[in-house]
């Protein structure tokens, strides 16, 4: 299989899941901005959340339904090669990716029927 047909967590959807995301957190999402930009402020409220109010953080993952054994085994793993905002960010476009994904397929199925 090329690696054009294997889409990464960034490459599917990735305006309409960064919007989501954002929507979803509260943040601020313009449009026209570049997905990079957005990810960075993603990073960076998760990062901010870390430092200033990590309860708040708890709450968001809790919130989007991110496995507390994910986030554990995410940060152990590449506690030396990413910062633990950028591992959350990444946790949490993740998880909305997987949610946007269902429900485009079951509202698909449901129109089918």
């Amino acid at each position: 299989m090329e690696d054009q047909e294997k889409p990464d967590s960034y490459q599917l959807l990735p305006m309409e899941l960064l919007q989501f995301t954002f929507n979803s957190l509260n943040l601020e999402f313009r449009s026209g901005e570049e997905e990079a930009e957005l990810l960075a402020k993603l990073e960076a409220q998760c990062t901010e959340w870390i430092n200033t109010d990590f309860n708040k953080l708890l709450l968001v993952l809790y919130r989007i339904d991110v496995s507390e054994k994910l986030v554990r085994s995410e940060l152990a793993r590449l506690h030396k090669v990413e910062p633990p905002g950028r591992t959350m960010a990444r946790l949490i476009l993740e998880r909305q990716k997987q949610k946007l994904l269902f429900r485009k397929k079951y509202s698909q199925q449901s129109d089918s029927e």
